[in-house]
């Protein structure tokens, strides 16, 4: 007959059951073990016959912190014909792929992340249209008892806006896990508000301006607002136009002065149906944006912005000799320790160095901007 395994949850109990089938005589024992010691606390059902041969269920409750803490059960169904066993451990969720474009001068760096994820062994591969490209692959870095990896490809703008497809692709255990990158048929621009106007005419007035060759296209986006995490649809305004072949959507947002002395990020987003979302966002700084030493860039990142209560950040700096390099990691003036820094990898005779660090969601979406985490290499700095 054949054994299998299925679980159900409740609170901080875990069912776990065993099924066997295609058995006769009707008479069969189960038995279950965690790590090699007998369990007894098990339910056993009488077999059941169906057309000549039997059918029998076994199930136990174990404690929910066993079970995701992935220790291992066996189940032992044994008869007059034959033993038969299950091995039941939690299964581990896929690796979490994240793909992420940070526009860089006159290039756009592509990058993958690849979280949580084990045994340690994984391949990242980039495609461009159906075509091998090489990317810059960061070895897997342990995160407590999961891996991490990255992988960073360079694209010049002028293939950018060709509307070439990048794909990252992720191998691991044999499957693999793909994120597609490609230019939006829009581009959005987000205008800062104008100091003299702020001042002048107390209020704060946004641009959010979505261009692009279809004017079909361009008519359908919606556009939304929002500030610190909020969406908001009061005082906005919009119009098209167009101007030759190209055409426009504007959406204007004011705040009063008060109010946008309060914000600290705002965010304008154009969705169409079949279009993936293109996002820009604006940090009110209220003081510099960048310490510059030399000719080093580093660019804060963020990933991981769905559903969850954790955030990825990352530093990628770029563009620097020799290759030793020191991050720090910052909140509220307090340092933070558990973050990950990859060793430097030389391409074209620079550096290039990725840091990350997981922090919780609330802290992100933290309402005071110095209450963010942020990166610095002793170079450049940037607040998020």
């Amino acid at each position: 007959g054949s054994t299998c395994a299925k679980n159900s949850s409740i609170g901080d109990k875990v069912t776990l059951g065993c099924l066997a089938t295609g058995f006769t005589p009707s008479s069969l024992t189960y038995s279950w073990s965690k790590n090699g010691s007998l369990l007894t606390d098990f339910i056993q059902y009488p077999a059941v016959q169906k057309n000549n041969v039997y059918m029998g269920v076994s199930q136990i409750r174990v404690s929910r912190q066993d079970w995701d803490a992935r220790q291992p059960f066996q189940c032992v169904a044994t008869h007059a014909a034959g033993n038969a066993q299950a091995d039941i451990v939690k299964p581990r969720d896929p690796p979490k792929v994240t793909l992420v474009s940070v526009p860089r001068g006159d290039s756009q760096a592509l990058m993958c992340t690849v979280e949580d994820f084990l045994p340690k062994d994984l391949t990242i591969n980039w495609k461009k249209n159906q075509n091998d490209v090489a990317g810059t692959n960061w070895d897997p870095v342990l995160t407590g008892d999961l891996y991490s990896a990255v992988s960073v490809l360079k694209v010049k703008n002028t293939d950018w806006n060709s509307n070439a497809v990048y794909t990252c692709v992720a191998t691991h255990r044999g499957k693999q896990y793909k994120k597609i990158a490609s230019k939006a048929p829009v581009t959005v621009t987000l205008n800062q508000p104008s100091a003299k106007e702020i001042f002048s005419n107390n209020e704060a007035k946004l641009e959010c301006i979505v261009t692009g060759q279809d004017e079909s296209i361009v008519n359908e986006i919606q556009i939304t607002w929002q500030i610190d995490g909020q969406t908001v649809a009061e005082n906005i305004e919009s119009r098209v136009s167009s101007d030759g072949d190209q055409h426009s959507k504007t959406s204007t947002m004011s705040r009063n002065r008060t109010e946008w002395q309060g914000v600290n990020k705002v965010r304008c987003s154009a969705a169409r149906e079949d279009m993936t979302t293109v996002v820009q966002d604006l940090t009110v700084h209220k003081g510099g944006m960048f310490l510059t030493d030399g000719d080093l860039l580093a660019e804060q990142y963020s990933v991981s912005l769905g559903s969850g209560d954790t955030v990825t950040l990352g530093c990628l700096a770029t563009g620097f000799t020799p290759s030793s390099l020191t991050y720090s990691w910052i909140k509220g003036g307090t340092p933070l320790t558990d973050f990950i820094q990859y060793p430097a990898v030389q391409k074209n005779n620079v550096y290039t160095g990725v840091s990350q660090i997981r922090v919780r969601r609330q802290d992100w979406d933290s309402q005071g901007e110095t209450l963010r985490p942020w990166c610095s290499t002793g170079k450049r700095i940037r607040t998020m």
